[in-house]
């Protein structure tokens, strides 16, 4: 077992979750006009837990990664991921601005109960999915590059023998059923715009494994799947 996180890191981590926290929440009900929204407050909580267990466990299991994922984006990072990275942000953004808007002030969209049970099930899945992913793969940092400095390996076990990026396969249906819990089928779009944004994300992000990381092309014959296993 790795050692736990220094302090500081975790430290850090923590400040980080608890703004995340804060201003998503900010933005949810200052569209909304109201705090009178039981299924934004869900979602917070539910959000807020999640990120404190994986913060905490990431700190006792793969520290490097927690250091890693708390640093600023890294200078060696192309210019076209930056770019990428930017869109990403936007989307993002937008996601957080649309539910309140949509299913609350001006109520454009009407999710039925049993879908936001589902929603809400399905969103404490997918972020334990990304959380599995961070576990097995210390180099899963939030920007594309080789990662020389840190002897960067092929992770092929776990979720991985599955498709060759799962932490995005979890991250869209982690935005997915969050999108049904709040009850917003614009959010629903957004995430669908998301996802392709993503999709073309990773063709570039395979591309730059291919020719630098040792073994990449071997397990992408290996494992012949990026999302979503039998499809694509």
């Amino acid at each position: 077992m790795q050692n736990t996180a220094p302090t500081q890191v975790l430290r850090k981590a923590l400040i980080i979750m608890a703004i995340e926290v804060v201003v998503t929440g900010a933005i949810f009900f200052a569209t909304a006009g109201t705090i009178d929204w039981v299924e934004a407050w869900l979602f917070l909580s539910l959000f807020g837990f999640m990120t404190l267990l994986a913060t905490f466990g990431l700190a006792r299991h793969n520290p490097a990664l927690l250091d890693e994922r708390t640093k600023p984006m890294a200078q060696d990072q192309p210019l076209w991921d930056k770019i990428m990275m930017v869109g990403i942000m936007v989307l993002i953004a937008i996601w957080m601005i649309v539910p309140g808007l949509d299913a609350i002030r001006f109520g454009w969209s009407s999710v039925p109960m049993w879908l936001k049970i589902i929603g809400a099930a399905g969103f404490v899945i997918s972020y334990y999915g990304m959380y599995h992913t961070m576990i097995e793969n210390s180099f899963l940092v939030p920007n594309v590059r080789f990662q020389d400095e840190r002897e960067q390996q092929v992770v092929t076990t776990g979720s991985y023998a599955i498709v060759r990026h799962p932490f995005y396969a979890m991250l869209i249906l982690l935005f997915l059923f969050g999108s049904l819990l709040l009850g917003s089928w614009l959010a629903v779009a957004d995430t669908g715009a998301l996802s392709i944004w993503l999709a073309i994300r990773i063709l570039g992000e395979e591309r730059l494994l291919a020719a630098d990381l040792d073994g990449y092309r071997d397990y992408q014959q290996q494992t012949r799947y990026r999302l979503i296993p039998g499809i694509w």
